[in-house]
């Protein structure tokens, strides 16, 4: 079936929603690219994954379930990362000139994932899937901790990134 329909396009909808493009290298393994937005419109990302199929239960008469699992990285960009330290909530910064900016920062990490999809005996297939991504958030006043001159640090975690579960829908062509 893998080499039938060797590529699908379509969405990922949940925490991290996007478009999604994946090419299957073999039978048993294929390469995605995802790009979209993260933490519910708070930014966007771009993903690259590599991901194995290492079962296939025959559980119905038509299509083909199949588990996967796979390892990648990510970078994206929050235009709007409001973030607290110590209890104070920080939703931007003010540069040199007095000038107001709103809190960004910039997001690198590696992402692993786990999920079940569904291929239907037509070109469409389903996903629900669990992809916890392990990066950093770094940018103007991004970090969780005070400095010794007062500024908030430069890095922090980027824990939101662990609650990514989603469900998508392929078109296979």
């Amino acid at each position: 079936m893998a080499y039938a329909q060797p590529r699908a396009i379509g969405a990922r909808l949940g925490w991290n929603e996007g478009f999604v493009y994946q090419h299957s290298l073999s039978d048993k393994t294929f390469i995605e690219l995802n790009a979209g937005v993260i933490d519910l419109f708070n930014g966007t990302h771009v993903d690259f994954l590599h991901e194995w199929i290492w079962l296939t239960p025959d559980w119905t008469p038509k299509g083909e379930w199949n588990w996967f699992a796979g390892i990648g990285a990510n970078v994206g960009w929050k235009w709007n990362d409001p973030h607290t330290v110590n209890g104070t909530t920080y939703t931007g910064y003010y540069d040199c000139n007095g000038n107001w900016h709103r809190a960004s920062a910039i997001m690198v990490g590696a992402i692993a994932n786990i999920g079940l999809e569904y291929h239907f005996w037509f070109p469409l297939s389903l996903a629900v899937d669990y992809r916890p991504t392990f990066g950093v958030l770094m940018g103007k006043n991004a970090g969780t901790r005070i400095l010794s001159d007062g500024s908030v640090s430069g890095i922090r975690w980027f824990q939101n990134g662990l609650y990514d579960f989603a469900l998508s829908v392929r078109y296979k062509f």
